[in-house]
C-alpha cells in the first residue's frame, strides 16, 4: 500500500514538475518575444521601440503583441510613426529558442501609421535610409534568422502630417489592406533581421503612397517628393523572397502610375530622355 502511494506521489509530483517547466517556459518567451522586439527593434531601425506585453499560447502555437510603438527619426515631430494596439501571429513557438525562427502568419489590424514631410524628406525614406546602413559587429555575427510565411496589414489609417497649414493635422486617409507572402531566402530559409524589416517596410511603403497618391488635398510638391522615394525604394531592392519583392515593385510602380496621372510634371525626373 504504501509502494502504491509513494508511486502516486510520484506520478502526481512529475505533472507539477513538468507543469512548473511549461509555465516557466511560457513567461519566458513572452519575455524573450517582448526584448527581442524592443532591443531589435531600436538597434536595426535607430527608432525607440517600445512593446506594452507580449503573451504566449504554447500549446496553441500563437502570440500576442500589445501595445507596439515606433517613434519618429531625428527631425521628426510626430510622436509616433507606427502604433498598434494589438497583434497576433501563429507560429513554431519552440524555434523562439533557436537559431532559426519560423513564423507562420502575422496579423496587424487596425494599426495608425504617420506619414510625416520634413524637410525634404518623409519618415518612412528615413527609416528605410537606416535599414541601409552598415550592420554593427553583433548582428553580423548573430546566427539568428527568421521566415515569415504570412503577413496581413487590415483595417489601418495613415495620418499625413508635416504639410502646410491649415492640412497639417486634417489630413487621415485609409490604408488598402496588405498580404505579404514568403518572406525567406531563396533556398527557403529564414533570413536575418534587417533584411526581412527592410522587406516589410518596403512593402508597407509601397501601400502607403499608393494611398495617398489620390489625395488633391497634397500640394503638387509633396507628390513629386513621394515620386522620387518610390523611385529609390525601386533601384534598391534586395533580394529577401522574389515574390515580396515582386509585390513590393508592382504596388511600388502602381502607385507611381497614377502619380504620374495627378500631373506630368511629377515623373520628368524619371525621364531618361531629359
Amino acid at each position: 500500500m504504501k509502494v502504491k502511494r509513494l508511486a502516486a506521489f510520484g506520478g502526481g509530483g512529475l505533472v507539477l514538475v513538468v507543469l512548473a517547466a511549461v509555465t516557466l517556459l511560457w513567461l519566458n518567451l513572452a519575455g524573450v518575444i517582448k526584448f527581442g522586439v524592443e532591443t531589435g527593434g531600436e538597434k536595426i531601425l535607430g527608432v525607440s521601440t517600445t512593446l506594452e506585453d507580449a503573451s504566449v499560447d504554447l500549446f496553441g502555437g500563437s502570440a500576442g503583441l500589445d501595445g507596439l510603438e515606433l517613434g519618429s527619426p531625428e527631425g521628426y515631430t510626430a510622436d509616433h510613426m507606427f502604433h498598434l494596439g494589438h497583434a497576433s501571429m501563429t507560429a513554431d513557438l519552440w524555434s523562439l529558442k533557436g537559431n532559426e525562427i519560423l513564423v507562420h502568419e502575422v496579423v496587424i489590424d487596425g494599426a495608425q501609421i504617420t506619414l510625416e514631410f520634413s524637410s525634404g524628406k518623409t519618415n518612412w525614406a528615413t527609416l528605410m535610409d537606416q535599414l541601409k546602413k552598415e550592420p554593427a559587429e553583433e548582428e553580423k555575427k548573430s546566427e539568428k534568422t527568421i521566415a515569415i510565411e504570412r503577413i496581413r496589414i487590415t483595417n489601418s489609417t495613415i495620418r499625413i502630417a508635416g504639410l502646410p497649414l491649415p492640412l497639417m493635422d486634417e489630413l487621415t486617409v485609409p490604408l488598402p489592406d496588405l498580404t505579404i507572402d514568403d518572406l525567406r531566402s531563396d533556398d527557403g530559409k529564414g533570413v536575418q533581421a534587417r533584411r526581412m524589416l527592410t522587406a516589410v517596410i518596403r512593402s508597407l511603403f509601397g501601400s502607403i503612397v499608393g494611398a495617398v497618391k489620390d489625395q488633391a488635398e497634397i500640394p503638387l510638391e509633396y507628390l513629386n517628393q513621394l515620386t522620387d522615394e518610390l523611385t529609390s525604394v525601386l533601384s534598391d531592392i534586395g533580394s529577401v523572397a522574389e515574390d515580396a519583392v515582386d509585390e513590393t515593385g508592382k504596388a511600388v510602380e502602381g502607385a507611381a502610375e497614377e502619380l504620374e496621372n495627378a500631373g506630368e510634371s511629377i515623373l520628368d525626373t524619371l525621364d531618361p530622355t531629359d
